[in-house]
C-alpha cells in the first residue's frame, strides 16, 4: 500500500501520477497544475465514495485497489474499476441528475482533487483539456461498440441542393444543426470551425475511409447517407445531418469501421487541428464539448475512465 511517508511533495505526486496509463502523456508542468492541490486519500473494502444522490464535488485517481459502480435502477452492478480510473469524472462533467454509486470493492488508494480545481485547470491548460478530451472520446467509442450510432428512421438532409458552393452563414446554420457534441459552444466557436472546414460533395458509392485509416478529420453531412461496416461484422447507416467521425477523429484513433456514401453527399470535412485550435482559444467550447461526452459515457453506463476495466 502507498504511504503518506513516501508522498512528500508534489514532484513525488508528479511521479506517481506519470505511473498511469491515463495520464501518459501529460508533460510535468501540466501533472503539477493537478498535483499540488492533490491530497492522499485511503479507503476500506465497503467504503462509499459517492451515492445516487450525491452533488459530485470532487474526483479520485485511483492508485490501488478498485470499487463497484452502481447505477440507479439497474439490477446489476455496471462493473469493477481499478488502478487508474478517475472516479467521478463523468458523473461530475456530465450534470443533470443521473447519480452513480460507487463502493469500495478492495482496500483503496486514491488521489483526491476538487471538481472546483479540475474544471479551473481544464480552462486554464489546453494540453489538460485536450487530453481529457481524447480520453473521453477514446471512452465513448469503445462503450457504442465502436460504430456510429444514428437514431433517424429517415434521411433529414437540408434543403440545400444548388449548384454553387454555399456562403459561411449558410454553413454555419448546417453545421449547427448536427454538431450535438458541441451544443453549448459559443457562434463564435462555430464560427471558426467552419471557417477553416473544407466543403465537400461526394458521389454515392464512393469510399470516405477505410477501417485502420489514420483519422484526420470528422465529416459533417448535411445531405445524404452513409453506410458503415466494420470487420468484426458491425454495420450501421446512419443519415443527415449527423457529424461522422468525430470521436474516432477526437481520440487520435484509428477509424474503426469503413464507411461508403450510399447517396450522394453534402458535407463539412472538419480537421482535427481546427478543433483543438478553437478549444485552445475557446475553454467555454472545450467544456461544453467534455460535458456532452461525458453526459454520452453516463447515459452507456460508465461513471469513470481508466486503464484495467471496461466499465467504469
Amino acid at each position: 500500500m502507498i504511504h503518506d511517508s513516501r508522498i512528500q511533495g508534489v514532484r513525488d505526486r508528479v511521479l506517481m501520477l506519470r505511473s498511469l496509463d491515463t495520464l501518459s502523456g501529460l508533460q510535468d508542468t501540466d501533472l503539477s497544475v493537478l498535483a499540488e492541490r492533490m491530497r492522499l486519500r485511503h479507503f476500506e473494502p465497503g467504503d462509499v465514495l459517492f451515492t445516487e444522490a450525491d452533488n459530485i464535488d470532487r474526483v479520485y485517481f485511483v492508485m490501488e485497489g478498485a470499487f463497484q459502480v452502481e447505477l440507479p435502477g439497474a439490477k446489476n452492478p455496471v462493473g469493477i474499476a481499478h488502478r487508474g480510473t478517475v472516479a467521478g469524472f463523468f458523473t461530475a462533467l456530465a450534470g443533470g441528475e443521473r447519480g452513480v454509486l460507487l463502493t469500495v470493492q478492495q482496500a483503496m488508494t486514491a488521489f483526491e482533487l476538487s471538481l472546483e480545481v479540475l474544471i479551473s485547470a481544464l480552462r486554464r491548460f489546453p494540453a489538460l483539456m485536450q487530453h481529457f478530451i481524447r480520453l473521453s472520446a477514446q471512452a465513448l467509442l469503445v462503450s457504442r461498440g465502436y460504430l456510429p450510432s444514428d437514431g433517424r428512421a429517415v434521411d433529414e438532409s437540408g434543403a440545400w441542393g444548388g449548384a454553387r458552393e454555399r456562403t459561411l452563414a449558410e454553413r454555419i446554420l448546417a453545421f449547427s444543426r448536427m454538431a450535438s457534441l458541441l451544443a453549448g459552444t459559443s457562434l463564435s466557436a462555430l464560427f471558426e470551425i467552419v471557417l477553416q472546414a473544407d466543403e465537400v460533395r461526394v458521389p454515392a458509392g464512393e469510399l470516405l475511409w477505410r477501417e485502420g485509416d489514420p483519422p484526420s478529420a470528422a465529416l459533417a453531412v448535411d445531405v445524404g447517407r452513409v453506410r458503415c461496416t466494420s470487420a468484426a461484422g458491425g454495420e450501421s447507416v446512419v443519415h443527415a445531418p449527423c457529424l461522422l467521425g468525430e470521436l474516432d477523429t477526437l481520440a487520435g484513433v484509428s477509424r474503426p469501421y469503413t464507411a461508403v456514401a450510399e447517396t450522394d453527399l453534402l458535407a463539412l470535412r472538419i480537421h482535427r487541428e481546427a478543433f483543438y485550435a478553437v478549444i485552445e482559444a475557446h475553454p467555454d467550447a472545450g467544456m461544453a464539448l467534455l460535458s456532452k461526452l461525458s453526459a454520452g459515457m453516463v447515459e452507456s453506463g460508465w461513471a469513470g475512465f481508466g486503464e484495467d476495466e471496461k466499465v467504469a
